[in-house]
């Protein structure tokens, strides 16, 4: 509910026309029709990751034949089961549209097979590479056709002529400095207190 007035204002000042509903009002959405609407911005969009869930099972409902528009500002920390749910908001899992991918069902399973043969205890260096690769993997044959991707230094890097063009600037982040500090007998205490 914090980010609607947000997003509001944003299409506002963009002077596009939009309806913007918290993730708590799906199921009114759902019941009042959702028809009238063309394109769908989800954000906080880690909050559907579980297909499981009622809400993912709203959302989806309420996507079909839609426009899909997916917002992550942490897109961290989240396995191939999420990822899959996640496009399987916009996409039929076996009867995809992305180019030479028609089963992203197939696709992810093989993935995981492929990572479950490697004991990752024994052969961590192993299932190490093997992760790596199928991130590669992930990232050619899927990501790339679905993602768009902006990191600070690829803005920087791509768009170097609009940041001069606005006069933008990105805050200079200064190297970490490691701390060191003793707990008093009583923090201490309480600390491991805690910890237990």
């Amino acid at each position: 509910p914090h980010l609607q007035d947000y997003w509001y204002d944003t299409f506002q000042d963009f002077k596009v026309p939009c309806h913007v509903e918290s993730l708590w009002q799906l199921k009114r959405i759902k019941e009042k029709g959702h028809d009238r609407y063309d394109y769908v911005f989800i954000d906080e969009w880690h909050r559907f990751r579980n297909n499981d869930a009622i809400n993912y099972e709203l959302l989806k409902s309420i996507c079909v034949n839609k426009k899909i528009i997916i917002i992550s500002a942490t897109p961290y920390n989240n396995n191939y089961d999420d990822l899959k749910n996640l496009i399987s908001l916009f996409q039929v899992p076996r009867d995809s549209n992305i180019p030479h991918l028609k089963n992203i069902d197939q696709f992810f399973n093989n993935i995981k097979t492929e990572l479950r043969r490697i004991d990752r205890k024994e052969n961590f260096s192993e299932y190490k590479e093997k992760l790596k690769e199928s991130s590669k993997k992930i990232r050619e044959r899927l990501l790339k056709y679905i993602m768009i991707r902006r990191t600070r230094s690829e803005i920087m890097k791509y768009f170097s002529d609009d940041i001069k063009t606005q006069s933008l600037t990105f805050p200079d982040a200064n190297t970490p400095i490691k701390w060191l500090y003793q707990f008093d007998a009583k923090i201490n205490s309480l600390f491991d207190d805690t910890i237990s």
